[in-house]
């Protein structure tokens, strides 16, 4: 099946069921000489969905989007940030598109719906010598699922009381973050940094947060080029990692 987009050779590989589609797309990479870009992995079950930090994806079979996308920006290590943001950029455009509002991209790149979480992001790079060779954008979105163990997790159903076509909403999906990843292949930096500090989740707001010493109140005022949250502290401007710091 092929998807109506314009990645060269794009084609959607569609699974019953697997472990994780992002560890699928690494196999392929491995095998397979050539994978053509917008190459996409699409499970209606998947097992163990990972997000940040190894942590587990909630997600009942035949009723979310979990997939994962292939593309190979050749963009210096440094940059690797720039793809967080402009997957989370298209999600949340597709969201709007949907007539979807109180969207935010909670840091680094889960995707909210006022406070409550619609869908995660697990970018995966390979590398060569200096450069990102291969990305392997991995995408789990609550579409039909309104039952859920996490508190804070919410879906499409839940908002809108509207069931969903996951095959319609998925090649909508993929046509938005293409258009994104062409801003990232022309160098378009300043409008992906623009775009994504506009929908950043409390930023230039106080928020409290926790570390494995402290719990303090600090205003978000940016991200760095390498994904570090910097914040402003009474007088003090920190950096931190997503190991290093947690939302309260």
């Amino acid at each position: 099946m092929m998807l109506n987009t314009l990645f060269h050779d794009k084609k959607l590989i569609h699974l019953q069921e697997i472990d994780s589609t992002n560890e699928y797309a690494k196999s392929l990479i491995k095998v397979l000489t050539y994978v053509s870009e917008g190459t996409t992995i699409v499970a209606k079950n998947q097992l163990h969905g990972r997000g940040q930090m190894g942590s587990s994806w909630e997600s009942n079979p035949c009723q979310n989007l979990t997939f994962s996308v292939i593309i190979s920006p050749k963009i210096l290590v440094v940059e690797q940030f720039q793809i967080s943001k402009i997957v989370a950029l298209a999600l949340i455009s597709f969201l709007n598109q949907l007539g979807i509002k109180n969207t935010s991209i909670k840091w680094p790149n889960d995707i909210y719906i006022k406070e409550k979480k619609i869908a995660g992001i697990l970018i995966e790079n390979i590398l060569k010598n200096n450069k990102i060779e291969h990305t392997i954008i991995g995408i789990g979105l609550n579409v039909n699922q309104v039952d859920f163990t996490t508190k804070n997790a919410t879906s499409l159903q839940l908002i809108t009381s509207q069931a969903y076509d996951l095959n319609i909403l998925l090649a909508n999906f993929i046509e938005i973050l293409e258009r994104n990843y062409f801003l990232l292949k022309s160098n378009q930096h300043a409008v992906i940094n623009e775009a994504y500090l506009k929908n950043l989740l409390g930023f230039q707001k106080e928020r409290k947060f926790s570390t494995s010493t402290e719990q303090f109140k600090a205003i978000i005022i940016g991200v760095s080029s390498m994904g570090k949250l910097q914040l402003q502290k009474d007088e003090q401007l920190m950096e931190m990692d997503i190991k290093e710091i947690t939302f309260l």
